[in-house]
């Protein structure tokens, strides 16, 4: 991101004591590599046409969803194409996402563009 000044700390401990001018961190530079996120489309399912459609109208309208069925039968796989749905966020939604995100714990690389993100894997 343009304008803004990024260092990464292993923990709390370290960010206290660079605000506090008591230890260095290293500044990530613009060329640093971002690993890209896989982008999952919907059109890769087959099938599953009412499922596809109400993911649709949940993403156009940003309505609530809930998926019920037995194991298997592709409730991760479509809900793991529901932010490539949405449309992306603008800046500052995006700076707030990704800040709540990183708060949580939540693995992030870079500044997120939808305000969900897709379901952990649990194998």
């Amino acid at each position: 991101m343009e304008g803004v000044e990024v260092y990464g700390a292993k923990d709390l401990q370290e960010a206290v004591a660079f605000l506090k001018g008591e230890e260095a961190l290293g500044r990530a530079r613009p060329e640093d590599p971002v690993e890209a996120l896989e982008v999952l489309d919907l059109r890769d399912v087959k099938g599953q046409a009412k499922a596809k459609r109400a993911l649709e109208i949940a993403a156009a309208g940003y309505h609530h969803l809930l998926m019920v069925g037995s194991p298997g039968s592709g409730k991760t796989m479509l809900a793991r194409r529901l932010p490539f749905l949405l449309p992306p966020l603008p800046r500052e939604a995006a700076l707030e996402v990704t800040r709540i995100h990183s708060a949580a714990g939540q693995p992030v690389r870079g500044l997120l563009k939808t305000p969900l993100s897709a379901p952990p894997t649990t194998r």
